[in-house]
């Protein structure tokens, strides 16, 4: 170098490469040269966007896990034990070690969390699934009880000391879950997985956080309406204390995941005015604050009488007005059939426009109706639902460029399109936050996560994968939960497919954070290759996990991080 020569000094970003691939090797050396037992049983790592089902034992893949995260972020990936020998693979038991941070320590380290997949039969695939019967992992049994901080150790369901039967393999699911306040950087950690005591594998965990946070409330709106009762499922009074705060921890498990739910509309008094008592008001301003939803239901009353409705809206209206503290209020209309439904949407929109006009009118349909004997809703419907099977781009365009808002829907399976069931992709919980930001939809709509919940023939979704049974043997229809009794748990348990969901929002929130930096052109040249709408999407996981990458990156160098 020249004496005159400014000095070359390695950026930060280079030096933090540097650091990883050192780790990377020392860990991976580390892990090779631990000692294995059970002969041809192998621990690999996958990411969590595969499904591997129980039968399944040609299974390859790492033996290391790397992960990356923004701080308010959570990522997750899966440790399969494959075991093809003749032999049962007993008491396996999975245990992490502690935090090591490469640098001065930090204030913080991430959360680890372990879970046992549990497999539910399939013998009759959903309708349209192009899938075969089998053992499909979805439920996550956690090793710890998150409400006590104690391992499980008496249950039906137990995470740990169970066995990989012969010629099965057996998922874990790890969730690594970064706070708002723990420092970039690089941190290390060790997953051991143990058989009767003795070690079989030690898996090395890699967490890369970067040095900008996810918002407090996603970008992305969700409504997933309420949580059933499933007081029966838990052996408890509905009316009990006990149960409000099982009924409460099914509400967090939502929110926590990206799926916000609706608070319960008051009762009416005989004139038809909603009742806002102090307790209802109190127990709305607590869910308010707590659960963060994104819209305030606004119960629709179609059989009542004009005077009824009137009276209704109008408290309603005044309701609103005394408290802005509220977020979105809606009235909804589902899925309207006939050419009454469609009369009946328009006369309730008159008097919402006429008495509750704070209130917007909130239906799932097609923008444009699928028969030419049904009326055009333009002018009566405020945001729009269409579902993803019946939705046109070019349609969304043309009612966003009028002034509406837009969001979207999915239900049973259907043909090109994602579809939320077991016996399909786990991508196809990702992909619809893609292509909402491609389409500039402002949300995502689901029916109901407790479907299995029946007051008469109680459904047992642990091993029933025909949750609705009005929807002909889709697979987990309308259950994104299952109920944690049977897990030693009192509260509930999620799925695979949720904590999936979870990403997808934190994905959208991706977008929006650099949108803010760089514009929306900027992230749609991105996100729309990979899915630019509700049929136009790729099947390839690994193009969804490159882009976020892209877009942390551009994150992290436009705001100078």
């Amino acid at each position: 170098m020249r004496p005159d020569s400014p000095a070359v000094i390695p950026s930060w970003c280079d030096v933090f490469k540097n650091i990883r691939s050192i780790l990377l090797f020392l860990l991976l050396v580390n892990s090779c040269c631990q000692p294995t037992a059970g002969g041809e049983v192998s621990v690999v790592v996958l990411s969590s966007l595969e499904r591997v089902l129980q039968d399944d034992v040609n299974v390859k893949g790492p033996q290391k896990a790397e992960v990356f995260c923004a701080k308010r972020e959570a990522e997750s990936f899966q440790i399969i034990a494959v075991n093809p020998t003749d032999s049962v693979v007993p008491d396996v038991d999975l245990q992490a070690g502690d935090w090591k941070y490469v640098g001065d320590k930090p204030a913080g380290v991430p959360v680890l969390q372990l879970f046992r997949e549990h497999y539910v039969r399939i013998d009759r695939p959903s309708p349209r699934a192009s899938s075969r019967p089998g053992m499909y992992p979805d439920a996550l049994i956690p090793f710890v009880n998150p409400y006590t901080g104690e391992r499980i150790t008496k249950a039906k369901y137990l995470a740990a000391g169970q066995n990989v039967a012969s010629g099965k393999s057996q998922g874990y699911w790890v969730d690594i879950l970064v706070g708002k306040d723990i420092a970039p950087g690089i941190y290390t950690n060790e997953i051991t997985v143990f058989s009767s005591g003795k070690k079989i594998a030690a898996i090395p965990v890699i967490a890369t956080v970067w040095n900008f946070e996810l918002p407090e409330d996603h970008k992305l709106k969700t409504f997933f309406f309420r949580v059933r009762d499933v007081s029966s499922y838990h052996n408890v009074s509905k009316d009990s204390i006990e149960y409000k705060v099982i009924e409460w921890r099914y509400l967090q498990m939502l929110r926590d995941h990206g799926a916000r739910c609706r608070f319960e509309p008051p009762a009416t008094d005989a004139t038809g005015k909603a009742i806002f008592s102090n307790d209802y008001v109190n127990g709305l301003r607590r869910f308010t604050f707590e659960m963060r939803p994104s819209i305030t239901m606004v119960q629709m009353l179609f059989d009542d009488s004009p005077v009824k409705r009137r009276n209704y809206l109008l408290s309603w209206e005044n309701f609103l007005r005394r408290n802005s503290w509220l977020p979105e209020p809606i009235a909804y209309y589902d899925e309207p059939q006939n050419l009454a439904n469609y009369h009946t949407i328009i006369e309730y929109s008159k008097d919402i426009k006429n008495y509750a006009p704070s209130v917007k009118l909130v239906v799932t349909a097609p923008i444009k109706p699928n028969r030419p004997d049904l009326p055009s809703l333009e002018g009566f419907v405020d945001i729009w639902v269409p579902p993803w099977y019946w939705a046109n781009p070019e349609q969304v365009r043309k009612w966003q460029e009028a002034g509406y808002e837009v969001w979207t829907y999915i239900h049973g399976d259907s043909v090109g399109v994602p579809n939320w069931l077991i016996d399909f992709s786990l991508l196809d919980y990702r992909i619809p936050a893609w292509f909402c930001w491609s389409l500039d939809l402002k949300g995502i709509l689901y029916w109901q996560t407790t479907s299995w919940s029946k007051s008469d023939v109680k459904i047992d979704p642990w091993v029933d994968c025909n949750t609705n049974p009005k929807a002909n043997f889709s697979c987990g229809e309308g259950s994104l939960i299952y109920p944690g009794y049977d897990a030693g748990i009192d509260g509930p348990v999620a799925s695979m497919r949720l904590k999936v969901f979870r990403d997808s929002v934190e994905d959208f929130d991706y977008f929006w954070i650099l949108k803010n930096l760089t514009g929306r052109d900027t992230v749609t040249k991105v996100v729309s290759p990979v899915a630019s709408s509700f049929r136009a999407y790729s099947k390839a996981p690994n193009d969804y996990v490159k882009a976020r990458k892209a877009i942390a990156q551009m994150i992290l160098d436009k705001s100078g991080k």
